[in-house]
């Protein structure tokens, strides 16, 4: 009896060893999943026009993970915003792609009657460019540039050709039974974007303790006035503090040290809304200005603690009149 006892203490000891090891052994994602959905395209740009770092954006994608296809009008945008070469292939790497089984079939799988099949012939400059047939995505051409489809329905069909770091090819076509159907897509580099557009303002270096800021002085007379931190884009490191104060058609800020005085019309504001991501655990907003400028601000109360946005952004959305 004592020997089973003992036996059957044995194996416990052993399973609990296999148990640990195999808990050792998994990859580390397997125990730092960041929740939270995938980031989309606009929440990227979002981030690098709100002056955060090309490097830490790239640390967001990789926790939250990249929700939008990484195709040429994707990229052009994300480098208009200031995107680097860097984050951009970062980017394109977690970005979703169409399976690989996908292409492989739409290449070899032979028309069924070759003498009456309805054919579809891509030639693409450059290479190797994904093919999308009304948006559903077909396979890519080969290294050669040609793609040849023999399982497209007679009829009107929206070609599109794309490659990243180039503009895509779109084109109508109207194939018929029993005929062969040609595209020819020269892809061609895209043109330079623009130079990003800031706000009129300087961004000296100004290094302050971690939030929370001291409190600011009297909101003004006549308007809805709030205390606010405006973040420099080192995730609440480096940031002023004033007063935001919003009325006659104005968004009035100035910072009580001097550093920055912002007068922005109400009819130029594109957005003003809650961040989705950027400083989220500290209730952060953002007022988009154009197409590149952000400006991200946490709201304060008289006892340095982080406020809800709601007050001030409805009393913006008032001023824009909407």
């Amino acid at each position: 009896m004592r020997l089973a006892a003992r036996s059957n203490n044995l194996r416990i000891v052993l399973l609990l060893i296999v148990l640990v090891g195999a808990f050792t052994l998994l990859p580390p994602a397997a125990h730092s999943q960041t929740a939270g959905k995938p980031l989309a395209k606009q929440d990227v740009i979002d981030l690098l026009t709100g002056d955060v770092p090309n490097d830490r954006v790239e640390v967001i994608a990789r926790n939250r993970g990249v929700g939008f296809e990484m195709n040429a009008a994707a990229e052009r945008d994300l480098r208009a915003a200031g995107g680097s070469d860097e984050l951009i292939k970062a980017l394109r790497g977690l970005a979703p792609h169409a399976p690989a089984a996908t292409r492989k079939t739409s290449r070899t799988t032979p028309a069924t009657n070759p003498a009456s099949s309805t054919v579809l012939m891509i030639q693409s400059t450059p290479g190797e460019s994904q093919v999308y047939v009304d948006d559903e995505p077909v396979g890519s051409t080969s290294r050669g540039g040609r793609l040849k489809l023999s399982q497209i329905p007679p009829g009107s069909h929206q070609i599109r050709v794309s490659l990243a770091g180039y503009d895509e090819y779109a084109q109508s076509v109207t194939m018929a039974q029993g005929e062969t159907t040609t595209v020819i897509a020269t892809l061609r580099p895209p043109a330079a974007p623009p130079p990003v557009q800031h706000a009129q303002h300087t961004e000296p270096p100004v290094v302050t303790p971690a939030y929370p800021p001291p409190v600011p002085s009297t909101p003004q007379t006549g308007f809805a006035s709030f205390t606010v931190a405006h973040d420099h884009g080192q995730s609440g490191q480096n940031y002023c503090v004033g007063v935001m104060a919003i009325g006659n058609g104005m968004i009035y800020y100035k910072s009580n040290n001097g550093v920055h005085a912002f007068e922005i019309p109400s009819n130029t504001v594109k957005e003003a809304k809650r961040n989705a991501v950027y400083l989220v655990g500290l209730g952060a907003f953002h007022i988009r200005v154009g197409k590149n400028t952000n400006y991200n601000f946490v709201v304060l109360n008289q006892q340095n603690q982080y406020q809800s946005p709601d007050p001030i952004l409805t009393a913006i959305n008032q001023a824009m009149g909407r």
